[in-house]
């Protein structure tokens, strides 16, 4: 079970991950993202993943973690799903 510090903790490190993804620091966002999906396993986590390994130039990895998303975070807003669907047909 989660407890309300590990979500925090979770929403830090997603944080952070969002700033130094707008920098384009995409190795540090990327261990950002992955250090807040392990504390909350969140399949709305893989979207910030997948734009980190775009941002690296790993289309596999990328393609695959929009996939984790748009399998797991089925009740997320249908305009970021689209978003995804997007990135994963241009990385195709």
């Amino acid at each position: 079970a989660q407890t309300a510090k590990d979500k925090a903790r979770a929403t830090s490190l997603l944080k952070q991950g969002a700033a130094l993804l707008d920098k384009k620091e995409y190795a540090e966002a990327l261990e950002k993202f992955q250090g807040a999906f392990a504390i909350v396993p969140s399949p709305k986590i893989q979207f910030n993943i997948a734009l980190a390994y775009e941002g690296l130039a790993r289309p596999a990895r990328a393609w695959d973690a929009f996939q984790k998303y748009l399998d797991g975070a089925t009740s997320d807003a249908a305009e970021r799903r689209a978003d995804a669907k997007k990135h994963q047909d241009a990385l195709r």
